[in-house]
């Protein structure tokens, strides 16, 4: 089994307070970021677990542009998040 982070922020543009989908190209390429998926206002960022979820929101610089209205952490297996993924059955869902 192997472990990451899920970050969940939920995010209001300071130019257009909807243009959300945007935030995604701050996180891809930062070193421990898995993976980025946009559902709505909020952006979840797939992490290795070694890595410190507020090290990878500085370093993508997205507050420069956003405002960060809720922000959540849980850790997730990755091997049954893949598997869902694959079969296109995947929802978020955050206890």
């Amino acid at each position: 089994m192997r472990i990451a982070k899920v970050l969940r922020l939920r995010l209001e543009g300071k130019g257009c307070g909807s243009c959300i989908a945007p935030a995604k190209r701050y996180f891809l390429g930062i070193n421990g970021v898995i993976g980025v998926h946009i559902m709505g206002y909020y952006v979840y960022v797939i992490i290795d677990n070694k890595f410190d979820p507020l090290k990878i929101i500085k370093e993508s610089r997205v507050t420069e542009y956003y405002w960060i209205r809720e922000m959540s952490v849980e850790n997730i297996d990755l091997d049954k998040l893949f598997e869902k993924l694959r079969t296109k059955s995947f929802s978020y869902r955050f206890s």
